[in-house]
C-alpha cells in the first residue's frame, strides 16, 4: 500500500517537474533564442578572424553559410513548438549548452562543466551554514524556553523579524563586502583563480588548501 502511494507521489513529482520546465521554456524562449543568436554571431566572427587570406566576397559567403549551419544546428529555423520541445528536452537531460561570458578554471564554456566545478564548494558552504544554524538554533531555543518572555526571548525574536524582513540580495551584498573585503575570509570569485588570502581558514575549508 505504502509503496504504491510513494510511487504515485514520485510520478506526480516527475510530471509536475516536466510541466514546469516546459512552461519555463515557453516563457523564456525569446531570451534564450536571443542569447543563442548572439553566441552564433560571436562564433562566426571568431572563426572569420582566423581566415586572414580569404577574399572579402568569399569571407562573406563563408560567414553566411556558417551562420545558416549554426542556426540549423540549434534548430532556430524550426517551428516554434518544435524549438520549445527541443529546449525542454535539453533542460531535462542537463544539456545547458555553452556560456557566452563565464568560463571554467580550464577555459571550458560548457555550462554543465562550470556548474560541476562550483557545485562541490557550494555544497560545503551550504552544509556548513546549515550545521551552524542548527546548532545555534537549538542552543538559543533551549535558553529561550527556560525563560519565556525574558530579555533573550524578546530580543532574539525582534532580531529574527528584522533579518527576515530585509531584502535577501541587499543582505547578501553587505555580507560579501564584510567577509570578502573586510575579514578576507572568502573569495569574490572561484577558488581556483585566487591564491589563499593570508589567515583565511574558511578559504582552506572550502577550497581544500
Amino acid at each position: 500500500m505504502y509503496k504504491w502511494f510513494a510511487l504515485k507521489r514520485v510520478l506526480k513529482g516527475i510530471i509536475t517537474y516536466v510541466i514546469i520546465i516546459f512552461i519555463m521554456s515557453v516563457l523564456f524562449n525569446t531570451v534564450n533564442e536571443q542569447t543563442m543568436r548572439s553566441s552564433i554571431e560571436e562564433q562566426v566572427r571568431a572563426e572569420s578572424v582566423r581566415l586572414k587570406n580569404m577574399q572579402p566576397a568569399a569571407l562573406q559567403r563563408f560567414q553566411e553559410q556558417r551562420r545558416e549551419d549554426l542556426i540549423h544546428l540549434y534548430r532556430l529555423d524550426r517551428p516554434f513548438m518544435e524549438r520549445i520541445l527541443f529546449r525542454t528536452w535539453n533542460t531535462l537531460t542537463f544539456d545547458f549548452g555553452k556560456s557566452t561570458i563565464i568560463k571554467s578554471s580550464r577555459g571550458d564554456r560548457e555550462v554543465l562543466t562550470i556548474i560541476g566545478e562550483a557545485l562541490p564548494r557550494s555544497l560545503i558552504l551550504f552544509t556548513l551554514a546549515a550545521a551552524i544554524e542548527i546548532v545555534v538554533g537549538i542552543i538559543l531555543g533551549l535558553k529561550k524556553a527556560q525563560k519565556p518572555g525574558g530579555s533573550l526571548d524578546r530580543s532574539t525574536s525582534l532580531i529574527t523579524m528584522i533579518v527576515y524582513g530585509m531584502p535577501t540580495f541587499w543582505v547578501a551584498m553587505i555580507l560579501i563586502m564584510f567577509f570578502v573585503y573586510q575579514l578576507k575570509s572568502f573569495l569574490p570569485r572561484a577558488c581556483t583563480r585566487y591564491r589563499r588570502p593570508r589567515g583565511s581558514c574558511i578559504f582552506s575549508i572550502c577550497c581544500g588548501t
